[in-house]
């Protein structure tokens, strides 16, 4: 499939989850300049048993925030699960399409999540930059095959 070949095969998010997540607070710095770490994976289910389990992938964030000076530490694994039309196949989660915009639907629900913690939490609002996934991904690119 070439970079630019376009997906025929659409796909819908069938719900979101946070699998872990951790905020712990030291001191009274209540800085808000965030640092956000984070690497985020494609994957279908390993086993599927059912046939509508052949057709979900899921995009998994794992996340740490940090405000300066680390007064404030939020970490979490989030998932968004999403269903294709057909079977999900390698070569369907290495497509552009999949790597790239999967990722940039899912990011937003990891952004609201984050800042419903803070807030809920007591702290100011944790508001996660916007992420470029298509620059991410060709610099993902770049460094796999160097």
């Amino acid at each position: 499939m070439s970079e630019n070949e376009v997906i025929s095969n659409p796909f819908k998010l069938i719900s979101t989850i946070a699998v872990e997540m951790s905020l712990s607070s030291k001191g009274t710095s209540l800085n808000s300049d965030y640092i956000l770490e984070f690497k985020h994976k494609i994957s279908q289910i390993e086993e599927p048993k059912t046939e509508d389990e052949k057709k979900i992938f899921i995009v998994e964030f794992d996340a740490k925030i940090n405000n300066t000076p680390k007064t404030i530490i939020l970490t979490t694994k989030f998932r968004v699960i999403f269903k294709s039309q057909s079977n999900v196949t390698k070569e369907y989660l290495d497509s552009p399409g999949i790597r790239i915009n999967s990722p940039a639907i899912a990011f937003p629900f990891l952004r609201g999540f984050v800042s419903t913690v803070s807030v809920n939490a007591g702290y100011p609002p944790i508001i996660l930059p916007s992420i470029n996934f298509i620059r991410l991904t060709s610099q993902s690119a770049k460094s796999t095959t160097n």
